[in-house]
């Protein structure tokens, strides 16, 4: 309202009189100079303005034939299409991603509990497997909004049927904001809207100049950039009047904020040009408090204080550079009416709250180049997410090329307050209500992106901070301890809060505006409605009376109660509040895990063994969803998007949890900008470029090294060293924060960002890493394939062994299971010649002989069974042909082969030299060696309780009675523990007497000095090669003995039947207590564990310096779980 309580204008071609009549003291004169000339149009608007001329019949619409025009019915404002093969591809993808994503996230867990070093497992790991899961739920959220896309068609208002008078069209004002942009920004849009194609007497045009004031000590003075609109827009509506054959009218009155005083305390200065063949065009510059509200203070100025009149109920918004096709206003504003059955005309839809079109830009390919380096189209947001959400009613406010309902505003109690964006909030208000947001899929106005990878970046970290504040805000009470109070309690939000939990209970209270009220809506959401309820008093407005009725009231409720809507309204606005911090995290994770393997060049390197079907099958999923989304160069450039802002996000957090938890001081946003967002991102990109090209320089010179423990022996799953890993993880990161580091370093050098373009296809070539689970499975394939081929041809055929003898000939055991002993070796024995079934375990016993030298031979280990020659021991086995290889190989179990002393390697060296070359080969080479090892302190745990209770148990340096030493299963004062102290004692004697000699087997070779796997190991390895062992963890074997016996049985070049239960599934690998009284104490415990722990080292270098085969599903620095 005007200063005197008078309406401002009377209407969109009121006479200059009028306005002198609100503002005495205001004479109708230009405040500046009327010679003012267009402005100069500067370098990065482009001059391939948009087609203005393609619109009524040329558009064309997806989804519909575009050689024939969309006819619409009586009472159609749009057609609909659903493609049904999409949707359920979508639905079936989106399903598949969710059961695979879920398998995914519990085999990461998995991995990350078996790590390849405590600061993977304590740090790197942990970090990695969070960003992961958080990153799948954020996809789970995101895809969940592509469950049904729609195809619309939109009637234009002309078109309309029955025909819509365009007498009866309401008044629509277009509010374009500006706050200090380059003036000549707003010309194009300007000149379109004065040209658009509705009628003049209905259209009025504002420029919310909201840098139209400096201030300076309380005191108001124009701007240049204010004086500088003036005089574009008096150039521009002079220019085009004298082409009518008459002058314009210009007046300038100040109006003051009588419903919204917050967002401009002092009033506002309004400069209005009239002509009677022209729209009204003003500029409205607010005289702004130090707390101005940004943005929604500017427009909730506009509507509520400045332009706030019954008559206006259609707002239009732009941003200043956003210049509007003829046909804007034809296809949005036929979706806020509908067909009144009752009386055939058209009424305003009270469902319909906004028409939201999309984003596009005329200089993107002059400036950023055609490929959109820097994904400022993002496509993929204001196009394929809005045409999702488009059938639930609940498209996103973007800020510009929109139009609003004003009851709807009213009804949300206008622009969000306490944000610094303003439009996500506030379109979620709208929707939470009830209302419909309706989405155009045309192009109605195009405008410019940012053309500097600074004011790119800084758009970007604006955008980011808007959307977490609101996060926080919405957050307010968990946070409210952290959060300060001006913060948490922005104007009119609990008011807000209040109307929003009576919509969810469906008992949404009425539109507070009085004139909304008198103009129809509902005096009360408890009243039945009644015509009597929407008549306005006036009499001149009794005629629209039918149409201002709040008769969308009951289906709003409807709507903002439903479980359904808010569902996806939740999920839609929760991936838009959160996926920012998330994505920051996620790119501090993936960073780090990548140098961490990177690293690892410089330092011993770890080999993992990873069963890769469910991430690869998860994130193959993963990119088909992406792929059927569409377009592909779209979502690739969407994909680096996590890379390329990643540094702006993580910025973002910081400067939103600053601003909502303690007091700042307001900074412009590009305050060291080159430093603050655009250094670091370089900074990063050359760190891992750096470290990249090293440990990729080195893997080239040292090829075999690198490369020589990749392998696979499945289909799913392969040994890969983590310096491949990491080159393959840098060189994703890489590829992605390629596009932002060339575009910096163009800008730095003084050329346009697309000026060190590398790849003249667009992004074809980063499309190997999109599809690099196809290709990892590829290599594995290749890797299994040629390692099947050669076992097939050597490996498998040669390892039967024949040995002729006077009578026959017979299989010669060729897989030896050496133990260790007490490490479940039984049940392997059990498993193996179950589920392998070309396993013979020599189990043809003569006469007399225990049914135990079926599995222990110890023919090497025992003379009296050694001395009875190799005819007795080749008896046990079948008979087979030096001839021909049928696939039966021979295995001995005896589990003492191990422990037994150096004797019984040297003789099954010296045995298999002199047998005669099998198939070609010699066969000492042939040979297997199977080694089971456990945790050495659970071991002895269960040796001690075994071997007491057959007294066979190893007593050497304790202290016994007689009777104790006669009857050890009886014995009472013989514990544990204190046995254990003997052994230990007896080792450190040992040690002492002679410390050049190893404690195994020259101490002892049972007891506590079994344990000692290490040495064991290293006598098989002077009498054979380290690639004829392969070492077991039983940790393994008892958590999944079905992959480990599949392993093993493909190291051997066996096949793995999966016949039933094995017998690993009642083991346990950890021992406490006996089945009687006996138990280690923890004291115990922890001596054992020091005692064994460098030995257990020693383990572990054997196994990493030589080519000994670590048969696991774990990594190898977990052998022993404690």
């Amino acid at each position: 309202m005007a200063a005197n309580g008078q309406t401002p204008f009377a209407g969109a071609n009121g006479a200059a009189e009028e306005k002198q009549k609100r503002n005495p003291g205001e004479e109708a004169t230009p405040l500046l100079s009327a010679s003012a000339s267009l402005p100069t149009m500067k370098r990065n608007t482009s001059s391939a303005m948009f087609d203005c001329a393609q619109f009524h019949e040329d558009r064309t619409w997806a989804g519909f034939p575009s050689n024939t025009p969309v006819t619409f019915g009586e009472g159609e404002t749009v057609k609909i299409r659903y493609p049904t093969k999409y949707n359920w591809t979508m639905r079936f993808l989106i399903a598949a991603h969710f059961i695979t994503g879920l398998v995914y996230i519990v085999w990461l867990t998995m991995e990350m509990m078996s790590p390849s070093t405590k600061v993977f497992m304590y740090l790197i790991g942990p970090m990695f497997l969070v960003a992961e899961a958080l990153s799948f739920i954020t996809r789970v959220v995101c895809f969940v909004q592509y469950f049904t896309k729609q195809q619309k068609a939109i009637c234009p208002l002309y078109k309309l049927e029955p025909a819509f008078p365009e007498s009866e069209w309401p008044v629509v004002q277009f509010c374009v904001t500006h706050y200090r942009e380059p003036v000549h920004e707003t010309y194009q849009t300007l000149k379109n809207l004065i040209d658009m194609d509705y009628p003049m007497h209905k259209l009025e045009i504002n420029i919310l100049d909201d840098g139209f004031f400096d201030c300076k000590n309380g005191v108001y003075s124009v701007s240049r950039v204010g004086q500088e609109m003036t005089d574009m827009i008096r150039a521009l509506v002079s220019r085009i009047a004298r082409g009518h054959g008459s002058a314009h009218v210009e007046n300038a009155y100040d109006c003051p904020s009588i419903r919204r005083p917050e967002a401009a305390p002092q009033g506002s200065r309004v400069v209005e040009f009239k002509h009677e063949s022209l729209p009204t065009v003003r500029q409205i510059g607010r005289r702004r408090a130090k707390e101005s509200h940004f943005k929604g203070g500017n427009l909730n100025n506009a509507i509520f204080n400045v332009l706030d009149s019954e008559q206006f109920q259609y707002y239009a918004f732009l941003d200043c550079d956003m210049a509007p096709t003829p046909d804007f206003l034809q296809l949005s504003m036929s979706q806020f009416f509908k067909l009144d059955a009752a009386t055939n005309k058209w009424i305003p839809n009270w469902e319909v709250g906004m028409t939201q079109a999309p984003q596009c830009f005329n200089n993107l390919a002059e400036t950023n180049g055609d490929d959109d380096p820097l994904f400022q189209q993002t496509d993929v947001y204001w196009r394929r997410t809005m045409a999702h959400l488009d059938h639930w009613g609940l498209v996103h406010y973007y800020g510009t090329n929109v139009v609003m309902f004003k009851p709807a505003l009213e009804d949300i109690l206008g622009w969000q307050y306490g944000v610094l964006s303003e439009d996500t909030p506030t379109g979620a208000n709208l929707t939470s209500m009830g209302w419909k947001a309706l989405y155009i899929d045309q192009e109605i106005a195009t405008g410019m992106v940012k053309d500097t990878v600074v004011d790119t970046l800084s758009q970007r970290k604006r955008w980011a901070i808007g959307n977490i504040m609101w996060g926080l805000l919405k957050s307010r009470n968990y946070l409210r301890c952290l959060l300060t109070n001006d913060f948490a309690n922005p104007p009119f939000y609990d008011e807000y809060l209040e109307r929003e939990t009576a919509a969810m209970a469906g008992e949404s209270m009425p539109i507070p505006n009085k004139c909304l009220a008198l103009a129809g809506a509902r005096m009360s959401g408890n009243d039945d409605f009644s015509p009597e309820d929407a008549l306005p008093q006036e009499e001149s407005l009794l005629a629209e009376s039918p149409g201002s009725r709040d008769v969308g009231y009951e289906l709003r409720n409807k709507r903002a109660s439903s479980g359904w809507n808010r569902f996806m309204w939740g999920w839609s606005y929760w991936h838009v509040t959160w996926s920012n911090p998330i994505n920051g995290y996620w790119f501090v994770a993936y960073v780090a895990a990548a140098m961490y393997m990177l690293l690892e060049t410089f330092f011993a390197k770890d080999i993992v063994e990873l069963n890769v079907l469910y991430p690869a099958i998860h994130f193959a999923v993963t990119t088909t969803i992406l792929f059927v989304i569409g377009p592909q160069s779209t979502m690739w450039r969407g994909c680096q998007d996590r890379f390329a802002f990643a540094w702006v996000r993580l910025m973002a957090i910081f400067d939103s949890c600053e601003k909502a938890m303690k007091e700042v001081k307001a900074a412009p946003w590009n305050s060291s900008a080159y430093m603050e967002l655009m250094a670091p991102p370089i900074v990063i990109f050359l760190s891992v470029f750096g470290l990249w090209s090293y440990s990729f320089a080195n893997c080239a010179l040292d090829y075999q090294t690198c490369v020589e423990d990749v392998s696979s022996n499945s289909y799913v799953s392969a040994k890969i060293p983590t310096q491949v890993m990491g080159l393959f993880l840098g060189a994703v990161i890489l590829v992605s924060m390629f596009p932002l580091f060339r575009c910096s370093m163009s800008n730095i050098m003084g050329y346009p960002m697309y000026k060190f373009r590398v790849l003249p296809g667009g992004a074809t070539i980063p499309y190997f890493l999109a599809v690099a689970p196809v290709l990892i499975l590829g290599s594995m394939y290749m890797l299994m394939v040629v390692s099947d081929s050669a076992s097939t041809s050597t490996t498998s055929y040669s390892s039967q062994i024949c040995v002729a003898s006077e009578s026959s000939q017979n299989l010669a055991p060729s897989v030896f299971v050496l133990g260790c002993s007490k490490c479940a070796t039984t049940s392997l024995y059990q498993d193996m010649t179950t589920h392998m079934p070309q396993i013979d375990a020599g189990t043809h016993l003569g006469s007399n002989e225990s049914s135990v030298m079926e599995k222990d031979k110890h023919f090497f280990d025992e003379e009296d069974v050694y001395s009875q020659g190799w005819s007795w021991y080749t008896s046990r086995y079948s008979n087979c042909s030096t001839d021909e290889d049928d696939g039966t190989v021979g295995a001995d179990f005896t589990e003492t082969y191990l422990e037994s002393g150096a004797m019984t390697a040297r003789k099954m060296k010296a045995d298999y030299a002199q047998v005669a070359p099998s198939h070609g080969e010699e066969a000492y080479l042939k040979l297997k060696f199977v080694v089971m090892l456990r945790d050495p302190v659970d071991r002895l745990f269960s040796y001690y309780q075994s071997a007491k209770a057959d007294n066979t148990l190893d007593i050497e340096g304790c202290d016994l009675s007689t009777k104790c030493e006669e009857d050890l299963s009886s014995c009472t004062t013989l514990t544990f523990d204190s046995w254990a102290y003997d052994q230990v004692e007896r080792a450190s004697a040992c040690e002492k007497a002679d410390s050049s000699a190893d404690l195994w087997p020259s101490c002892g070779d049972t007891g506590l000095f079994g344990g000692l796997y290490s040495q064991q190991i290293e006598e098989y390895l002077t009498f054979f090669n380290a690639s004829q062992i392969a070492v077991v963890p039983m940790e393994a074997y008892t958590s999944d003995a079905p992959q480990l016996l599949d392993n093993l049985a493909s190291w051997l070049g066996l096949d793995f039947v999966r016949n039933g239960m094995t017998e690993a599934a009642d083991l346990s690998t950890s021992e406490v207590t006996s089945a009687g009284s006996d138990e280690m104490a923890s004291s115990t415990r922890s001596m054992l564990g020091s005692f064994y722990e460098p030995y257990v080292k020693d383990l572990y270098d054997v196994i990493s310096r030589t080519d000994i085969t670590f048969i696991d599903i774990i990594s190898l620095q977990d052998i022993f779980r404690r």
